[in-house]
């Protein structure tokens, strides 16, 4: 961002170009979610004044430092920093570094982080991130799920690991149950564990592209 001011010695330029981009990001989102619904309330045709059925910025759930997506809610700290990093085009090293620190993630660790973000927000990054025990009909579900993927003989035989994981052939992939119901395939990288593709309803299904070596990195 090229201003005719030179910024303070406490102000990071790139930081700061960084924090105008994504602000414009969101206030495009916003904008064009007020004009849909405007939109969707006169017929296609602009009201003489505002709508009383568009839903303000301020009271938006993407409002405020979350940021978010629509559908997302209001984001903590650690996310609406790795939402910043997955956002920019071409983020200033310097700056992601200082998102990593400020959030108790190490480069590697910011790196898995961002990709998992762009594969599926903050659903993703919770499971990469975070263990978690189904509830008894969920786990039920679970496994009957895990089970049918290797009946054919066809599919992966998944081991147990606890906390919604599951280990696949060789101990090189796994597949993670998230808390909305859907399964993300996971490998190994360098001895940690990298996001690896897309959702899927199905733990086989979702592992298939990964066993086939057509992964998403």
């Amino acid at each position: 961002m090229d201003t005719e001011t030179d910024p303070g010695a406490a102000v990071d330029p790139a930081a700061l170009e960084m924090l105008a981009a994504d602000a414009a990001r969101r206030a495009r989102r916003m904008l064009a979610e007020v004009l849909t619904a405007a939109d969707s309330t006169t017929g296609g045709h602009s009201p003489a004044g505002p709508s009383p059925a568009a839903p303000s910025p301020a009271g938006s759930s993407t409002a405020g430092r979350s940021g978010a997506a629509p559908g997302e809610g209001v984001l903590t700290v650690g996310q609406d920093a790795v939402r910043l990093a997955a956002a920019a085009e071409a983020p200033a090293p310097g700056v992601v570094a200082r998102l990593a620190a400020g959030t108790g993630r190490d480069a590697v660790g910011m790196d898995l982080a961002v990709r998992a973000w762009r594969l599926g927000g903050a659903a993703a990054l919770a499971v990469l991130e975070e263990e978690w025990t189904p509830e008894p009909a969920v786990a039920a579900r679970a496994e009957a799920l895990v089970a049918a993927a290797g009946e054919d003989g066809e599919g992966p035989v998944l081991r147990p690991l606890g906390g919604g994981r599951w280990s696949g052939p060789g101990d090189e992939v796994q597949v993670r149950l998230g808390r909305d119901g859907r399964w993300w395939p996971y490998r190994r990288e360098e001895g940690r564990w990298a996001p690896a593709g897309p959702a899927g309803h199905d733990p086989g299904a979702a592992l298939a592209p990964l066993l086939e070596g057509d992964d998403t990195r």
